[in-house]
């Protein structure tokens, strides 16, 4: 089993199994996502049943200490079997103190690496006028970018780049079409 959860309540359980799911046990685990409101994925081998959906939405406040005016509530879809950060209030401070390091005086641009679903990058963005973030996971930019759109965030340009990769891009070596 494995669990993922969020501060607002909600609960991902993964049921990971040694033999095929079948329609008896798809219909006990609707049964379990309404008895405990939770959501519910099967796992074996080459099969992954999601009977609702195969993520959780965690709720991060943002306070900006120097700028409370600029505090602000960042959503993310956080999927199954997916990095996240698994303390929110460390996370929470992390993202505080990174945005502490920089001022709004001087905006310029942001290259991220291994951005993830955007759980800094998104918070970071309101801080630069252009941010290029990089990621070698296909489903974590398709989320980060499904955050941005979550978060009214249009600064942002995802790309699938290793940072070796990014490197060899930024010295003009090699190009990428991905």
């Amino acid at each position: 089993m494995e669990f993922l959860t969020t501060t607002g309540g909600e609960v991902l359980i993964s049921l990971i199994y040694h033999r095929q799911l079948d329609e008896l046990w798809e219909v006990e685990a609707r049964q379990l996502e309404q008895q405990f409101n939770i959501f519910v994925i099967g796992r074996a081998r080459k099969q992954r049943l999601v009977i609702s959906r195969d993520y959780v939405v965690e709720t991060l406040p943002i306070v900006t200490e120097t700028q409370p005016e600029k505090s602000q509530v960042f959503s993310y879809h956080q999927q199954e079997n997916s990095f996240t950060q698994p303390n929110a209030a460390i996370n929470c401070k992390m993202i505080e103190w990174v945005l502490a390091q920089f001022s709004d005086n001087n905006k310029q641009d942001l290259l991220e690496l291994y951005c993830g679903n955007g759980n800094f990058t998104i918070p970071l963005s309101r801080q630069f006028n252009k941010v290029l973030a990089t990621e070698i996971s296909k489903s974590s930019i398709r989320l980060a970018k499904q955050n941005c759109l979550i978060n009214d965030v249009e600064n942002i340009e995802f790309i699938r780049l290793s940072s070796d990769e990014t490197a060899s891009a930024l010295k003009h070596e090699r190009e990428f079409r991905r």
